[in-house]
């Protein structure tokens, strides 16, 4: 089923206003907002997926904010810890933190946020296969985490 433009403005409704007006939306061709998403995998639908990604990011942010007991510096990288890894473990917690807001303060689509958890999830993934393949990454581990989430929430968000 496709959606008009302004159907489309009511389902993402706060998010999408902050970006465009109404009249703006009622002149965009339907078929480029064709991928929608909402799909499912056997139990996991978007709701799920999004909960998993938060999850895996909050996990991963703290082990970045408990430098002192997990090391990542050196598990990852090979390197002595830096105090980088807790910066980047606040900016974790703080981007979990806005989408689970976006999600139960301001009931936004499942399916809009995983759009966005997407692009965060595929990126720490060619990331750590850019960095394994210069051999700045010492371990593929997180791959075994991050991949499977990467696919699971593109899969619910855009398929």
């Amino acid at each position: 089923r496709s959606h008009s433009s302004l159907e489309f403005a009511n389902m993402h409704g706060p998010v999408l206003s902050a970006f465009a007006s109404r009249a703006t939306l009622a002149a965009v061709p339907t078929n480029l907002i064709s991928l929608r998403g909402g799909a499912s995998l056997g139990p996991i639908d978007a709701d799920t997926a999004l909960v998993v990604s938060l999850l895996g990011t909050a996990l991963y942010a703290l082990e970045m904010l408990a430098w002192a007991w997990t090391q990542p510096c050196k598990k990852y990288f090979g390197t002595p810890e830096s105090p980088m890894s807790i910066w980047f473990g606040y900016a974790m917690a703080m981007y979990a933190g806005a989408i689970g807001y976006a999600k139960i303060g301001m009931n936004a689509c499942s399916t809009g946020l995983l759009k966005i958890c997407s692009v965060g999830w595929l990126a720490a993934v060619a990331l750590m296969l850019y960095q394994l393949n210069n051999k700045t990454f010492k371990t593929q581990q997180s791959l075994y985490v991050a991949v499977p989430i990467a696919l699971i929430v593109t899969y619910c968000a855009f398929a």
